[in-house]
């Protein structure tokens, strides 16, 4: 069979192209179908500035893939925000390939399967890992097969919703087909990716031209953070690893193919089992010595997973750049609600042992929780200006997604009433803010208000250098009012003293200017701001 594949668009319906880091679940998917002898093809909106409207470019490219590779399936997915890109999709593809079955898939679908299923009404979606069962399902409709034998599948007999029996997929890892990129032109996503004093995009900063690539070396995760994706209503899923030489033999593969130079390794409990992560690094280092591959990488640890100034040492040797942890609130009744399992005193040891081994560290404070209060609020904003502000940490609003006990417990308590308006909200804004404390309304906002004022307050420098040098490659398709420009940028970190070398693009006018951007040192990975002159 002939499937098409539509890879979403994360910050739809923007007109920005989405250069945020790349999904690997449709690839792995397109992999398996693949692998069993079907043919697959890619199509995205990503990589464009969609004039005049997102949504318009979405169905012109559509209609493009449709009419040049004839699919006998439409496959898509995603996340909770991305219900409006998903809901366009299919009204898109029903215009333009009529009869056409459309299989939907993701979060989107796994941690509200009823609802979203009947609302957006695909012909057929998947819950949970769907490298197997998509493959069953294409077997069933191209053999007209018995639909009930697919695991994981709602499907619709006689005007009715049926849904098959719930089954977890995917147990051996080491077994699936490498994730299939290639079919989503993920060389031109390569080489527009940039350095950027966004958020999402800072992470990157030790590399002038960044080359993301993401790897899985283990999926779920056994603890049951309340804001986390729980899949209720579907079943706790298995903690499942992926050998080291597994892991190791798909990063030499994809360097080959992509040259890539900064890794994202994926992975909820990497330290969980003793002894893992010194396989890894030793690993690591041997595959880069043996291949010559120059890359930095990133992975996730716990705090309370055994975190030492020995361990992280041995993983910067092996060419970590920082670690990312789950920070969430400095108030341990707050972490004791979310069950965390983790208290202050563990995240401030840890933060300590990367600090001495000379490491970066990443993290995010949520708040809002249910047992938040005026003065917890005040102690997470506290911790943040005395212990993390240089850092890569940034402070927001914990958001009750579907799959989450929070998203249960305000559909219980009414906060949340109506699904639909829900969806669509959250695809407009992403991380609508929503009050589950116990404070009234009123006090809710200001002092969630306060918390988030005045956090520009970094050590600041001047920019040793700053030199143009021409349009930034992400807004070449960009109105002309829109594009900005490339500046090499060359600064000493207030922290360490060091030199730190940046390539930002900048909304630079005809006149000569000065712009404020915040940047992380290459070497300490410490917050400053610089004052750049144009």
């Amino acid at each position: 069979m002939r499937i098409l594949f539509l890879q979403t668009k994360s910050n739809y319906p923007a007109v920005e192209p989405s250069l945020m880091h790349f999904g690997q679940g449709l690839p792995y998917i397109a992999a398996s179908a693949a692998a069993a002898g079907h043919d697959v093809f890619g199509a995205t909106v990503n990589y464009e500035w969609c004039v005049p409207s997102a949504n318009q470019a979405l169905e012109n490219c559509l209609k493009a893939a449709v009419a040049q590779h004839r699919p006998d399936v439409v496959a898509m997915g995603g996340l909770t925000s991305d219900y409006l890109f998903v809901r366009d999709a299919i009204a898109h593809a029903r215009k333009w390939a009529p009869g056409t079955p459309i299989v939907c898939g993701g979060g989107l679908i796994t941690f509200d399967a009823p609802f979203v299923f009947s609302d957006l009404a695909p012909d057929y979606a998947l819950m949970g890992d769907a490298e197997e069962s998509f493959v069953m399902l294409l077997d069933c409709l191209e053999k007209k097969g018995n639909l009930e034998t697919v695991p994981n599948l709602l499907y619709r007999d006689a005007g009715e919703m049926r849904m098959t029996e719930k089954r977890q997929m995917s147990r051996d890892l080491d077994r699936l087909p490498y994730p299939l990129y290639d079919i989503f032109d993920y060389d031109r996503y390569l080489e527009m990716a940039t350095q950027s004093p966004a958020v999402t995009d800072t992470f990157l900063h030790t590399r002038t031209h960044p080359r993301v690539l993401p790897i899985s070396l283990g999926r779920s995760c056994p603890h049951r953070c309340t804001f986390c994706l729980d899949a209720a209503g579907w079943g706790r899923q298995e903690y499942r690893m992926r050998s080291i030489e597994s892991f190791l033999a798909e990063v030499v593969h994809f360097y080959k193919r992509y040259l890539f130079n900064f890794l994202f390794i994926y992975d909820e409990l990497l330290a969980a089992r003793k002894g893992r992560l010194h396989a890894l690094c030793e690993g690591l280092k041997r595959v880069r010595k043996e291949h010559s591959m120059d890359f930095d990488w990133t992975c996730s640890l716990r705090v309370d997973s055994g975190v030492n100034e020995d361990l992280l040492r041995e993983m910067k040797e092996a060419g970590c750049a920082y670690i990312m942890y789950g920070l969430e609130s400095a108030s341990p009744e707050v972490l004791a609600s979310m069950k965390k399992g983790i208290t202050p005193m563990e995240i401030m040891s840890a933060l300590e042992a990367t600090e001495k081994a000379g490491m970066g560290f990443q993290g995010n404070l949520i708040l809002g929780d249910v047992a938040e209060t005026v003065t917890s609020v005040r102690q997470t904003r506290r911790a943040y200006e005395t212990r993390f502000k240089d850092h890569m940490v940034s402070i927001g609003f914990v958001v009750p997604y579907p799959g989450s006990s929070l998203f249960q417990s305000c559909v219980d308590r009414g906060l949340i009433s109506d699904r639909k308006a829900y969806y669509e909200v959250m695809g407009r804004d992403k991380a609508a803010v929503f009050n589950m404390t116990s404070m009234p309304t009123p006090v809710f906002r200001d002092v969630m208000g306060s918390a988030l004022t005045q956090l520009s307050d970094f050590l600041a420098v001047r920019a040793a250098s700053a030199e143009r040098q021409g349009t930034c490659h992400a807004d070449r398709t960009a109105p002309e009012d829109r594009k900005r420009e490339n500046v090499r940028i060359v600064a000493f970190c207030p922290h360490c003293g060091l030199e730190s070398e940046y390539l930002y693009p900048l909304d630079i006018g005809a006149e000569a200017g000065t712009y404020d951007v915040l940047a992380y040192c290459v070497h300490c990975h410490k917050r400053y701001a610089v004052q750049v002159s144009v």
